[in-house]
């Protein structure tokens, strides 16, 4: 696939200057004397990274700083068609951290983060049982702004999506509370990106929208689904923002390398003194 194959679509209401220019859909202004920086982050469920070629062209090929990915299968995955995580830190030579949280019949699977020119520290695994660990987190520094980064991905429906959603609904909730109050008290600006399985107005949706902004929302998104599989419009990919940012911008990236569709956001913080 070439890189002009990768059709993007903004989710914005209204047109508007792209990144590197001045965001006329900020959600809140700020003194302009601050020293403040604009950050780019992209998530995308890579389904075991089996057409990784055109997921890597995808990835190269957007300007975000900070990428979230999910479903990066282990090293020792069943299926030899996975892409291994060594081989996604070869070709994207980016610095790194991957942690294995599920543990399927075919083997494990897990999230990784990864930032381009700037330095990311070992996280920890976020988990609630019984269920598996759901997340990661990591403290991240681009362009001077030292920030908060989880990349999560939520338990997941087993079974047809009608009948097995309210069943493991319980499990997400507990997740998006246990998410809240673990970063809650974070000094530095905290984005949560990843596939949270789960859409509005399910109950584990509502602390997200208590506690956390949308980075859709926040621009007025006009809700694109980000697993079209269903042949529903769901939304259950989600960049969420806490703390000293602004949202200026969110999209949703089409791209045939995965059951999802990849999205961004880009986000202005205050630089750390």
């Amino acid at each position: 696939m070439s890189v002009s194959a990768v059709t993007r679509r903004s989710e914005s209401t209204a047109p508007g200057p792209r990144i590197g220019q001045q965001s006329v859909r900020d959600v809140s202004r700020r003194d302009d004397t601050a020293r403040q920086t604009t950050l780019r982050v992209l998530s995308y469920n890579i389904l075991y990274g089996l057409r990784w070629d055109a997921v890597r062209e995808l990835v190269q090929a957007d300007p975000a700083d900070i990428i979230c990915l999910q479903e990066v299968p282990a090293a020792d995955h069943r299926w030899t068609r996975a892409v291994r995580p060594q081989r996604i830190i070869d070709d994207l030579g980016l610095p790194n951290d991957c942690a294995m949280l599920w543990r399927k019949t075919q083997g494990r699977v897990g999230n990784m983060t990864l930032v381009r020119g700037g330095r990311i520290e070992p996280g920890r695994v976020l988990h609630v049982p019984p269920s598996q660990p759901y997340g990661m987190v990591n403290r991240v520094t681009v362009g001077g702004v030292g920030l908060v980064v989880a990349n999560v991905h939520f338990a997941e429906m087993l079974g047809p999506p009608l009948l097995s959603f309210p069943f493991s609904e319980v499990f997400r909730l507990r997740e998006a509370c246990h998410l809240t109050r673990t970063l809650r008290r974070a000094r530095v600006p905290v984005i949560a990106a990843g596939d949270f399985n789960t859409f509005w107005p399910a109950p584990a949706t509502w602390p997200l929208r208590w506690h956390w902004r949308d980075c859709r929302r926040a621009v007025g998104g006009l809700g694109r689904a980000t697993r079209p599989t269903y042949g529903l419009p769901f939304i259950i990919d989600n960049i969420l923002v806490r703390g000293d940012a602004d949202i200026l911008d969110y999209e949703v990236i089409d791209g045939p390398g995965s059951d999802h569709r990849a999205i961004a956001a880009t986000v202005r913080v205050v630089k750390s003194e």
